[in-house]
């Protein structure tokens, strides 16, 4: 009787605890620039986050174009993360997250480009369609 009770409190203090976790931990999408050219799934409500690597010291940076068919995701944050260490000409990450709003498709675009530059070449471009169901 004893072990029965033991286990019935165990199996629900698992639960009360998976209950308790966040979900969007569990819910977020982790891409980098290997999503290029491919379709991302998302769910509504689905967060989805894209690292990228920023040539920020010598004045990059990576912005979002967001074109006429943007009408389903949201521009949740962007984040700037330095480069590890004190290293001149090191690698910083720019961090964009999104939410999946409602049904639909788009195409997201980053481009990676000295941002007072306008006649110059993008150094890096980034896109990819995002099909939320």
């Amino acid at each position: 009787m004893f072990k029965r009770q033991l286990l019935i409190c165990t199996i629900l203090c698992i639960i009360t605890f998976l209950m308790s976790c966040s979900d969007s931990a569990f819910n977020e999408i982790e891409l980098s620039s290997s999503v290029n050219g491919k379709t991302v799934y998302a769910t509504r409500d689905q967060i989805f986050v894209i690292t990228l690597d920023v040539h920020a010291d010598g004045g990059y940076n990576w912005t979002w174009y967001d074109g006429e068919d943007v009408n389903n995701i949201t521009l949740v944050d962007i984040n700037y993360t330095p480069p590890e260490g004190n290293i001149d000409g090191g690698t910083a990450k720019q961090i964009f997250r999104f939410k999946a709003e409602k049904t639909g498709q788009c195409f997201i675009t980053l481009v990676e480009s000295r941002s007072w530059k306008v006649d110059v070449e993008p150094i890096n471009t980034v896109q990819f369609r995002v099909r939320v169901r």
